[in-house]
């Protein structure tokens, strides 16, 4: 995906993740997605805002393993 419009925050700043768990969920061309864990751990910082474009290369959020 390019660019993709209001992304919807399903985690935020120092919840506990598993592998699969849905982080946000974006939407492009009337389909929505959601962008799911490929590790464990905690999410350190989140770096995009709800509703706020983002591009395939953005950071979205990071973790404490």
């Amino acid at each position: 995906w390019e660019r993709v419009n209001r992304p919807e925050m399903v985690v935020k700043e120092g919840d506990k993740v598993d592998v699969n768990t849905p982080l946000l969920v974006v939407e492009a061309m009337k389909i929505e997605t959601t962008i799911v864990s490929k590790t464990a751990g905690v999410v350190e910082k989140v770096y995009v805002s709800e509703g706020e474009k983002v591009n395939s290369e953005d950071l979205l959020v990071t973790f404490k393993l």
